[in-house]
């Protein structure tokens, strides 16, 4: 009797064991889980800065040997800013989407940002520029740093860190290592003018095809979706008030006024809409519209940005199909 009163108390302990280590397990996963950002700012020049250059705002940005040259292999390194650098395009990049939080980094010049295949697992490779091809070298995730900053992961799990890890200097090279201690700072540019890019200052929403969205949005207020379009797609929208129709870009005076552009485009699309009513799921409204570009095809299929915005506010539905 005393025996089996022990088997059962030490069968029952090991399942305890078992699941305080399951959690322990899931626990320790969490903490170590990354945040990867998804709303980057695509469409608009960017230039990158190390944080080791301190609260200098001329050193330490990502540039290109040779004066805006461009050749395929070539190397990113440090450089000053100052004077009429800001201007010039081999220090300026753009953020493309590509899914599930990885984006690809192209660069002005010409190319995009690579990490060389024969290194991507090993530190101390110095990341270049070269023509797309697609293969997942050329994609990179941001991890949200303290102080609006960023660290940049490789798809092999390395982090872009600054050759001795130090200094700023110029001609110092870029390269992968182990670990995210190394941080960046995201510049947006407005012709020359830098305004450092806070990764919470804007939420994307990602759609998915046939899918409806509804949302209230607070006067002067934008809300920014992405989603990935067909040749045949088309949005819809629908607005608690039927004087609230406009449809271009994002310049007139309406109350509620929603553009699409390509996500690396800072242009919006001129739209064609249908008029009259629009029926979905057997009910007609009155106020709702068939959206498309006038370009033809309608839309090249990839990743598109619909800005939602408002100087009154109101409630809307949108849907992409």
């Amino acid at each position: 009797m005393f025996s089996l009163k022990t088997n059962k108390e030490t069968k029952m302990n090991v399942k305890r064991y078992v699941l305080m280590l399951a959690i322990l397990i899931a626990m320790v996963s969490a903490a170590f889980a990354q945040n990867y950002l998804t709303n980057l700012p695509t469409g608009v020049d960017v230039v990158i800065q190390t944080t080791l250059a301190g609260s200098s705002s001329i050193m330490g940005y990502w540039d290109l040997p040779g004066n805006s040259g461009w050749s395929n292999g070539a190397r990113i390194q440090l450089w000053d800013i100052g004077g009429n650098g800001v201007s010039e395009r081999d220090r300026r990049f753009r953020f493309e989407y590509f899914e599930q939080g990885w984006y690809i980094i192209t660069s002005n010049a010409h190319g995009v940002v690579d990490v060389p295949l024969g290194g991507v697992n090993s530190n101390g490779t110095q990341i270049t520029l070269q023509e797309w091809h697609g293969r997942e070298n050329q994609r990179f995730r941001f991890v949200p740093a303290a102080g609006g900053t960023v660290a940049i992961q490789t798809h092999a799990g390395k982090y872009l860190h600054v050759a001795g890890g130090s200094h700023s200097d110029n001609g110092t090279a870029v390269h992968t290592w182990d670990g995210h201690s190394a941080t960046w700072r995201i510049y947006t540019m407005d012709g020359n003018n830098r305004r450092l890019w806070d990764p919470s200052s804007q939420t994307i929403t990602d759609l998915q095809l046939s899918t409806t969205h509804e949302s209230n949005i607070s006067r002067s207020g934008t809300q920014i979706f992405r989603v990935h379009l067909n040749t045949d797609s088309y949005y819809s929208i629908r607005w608690d008030d039927s004087d609230r129709q406009h449809f271009g870009n994002l310049s007139n005076s309406a109350d509620i006024e929603v553009g699409i552009r390509r996500q690396n485009s800072s242009s919006f699309l001129i739209p064609v809409t249908d008029s009259g009513n629009y029926t979905r799921d057997n009910t007609s409204y009155s106020n709702e519209h068939r959206v498309y570009s006038s370009e033809s095809p309608r839309y090249t299929p990839g990743w598109y940005i619909i800005e939602v915005r408002a100087r009154s506010g109101g409630n809307f539905r949108l849907q992409v199909h």
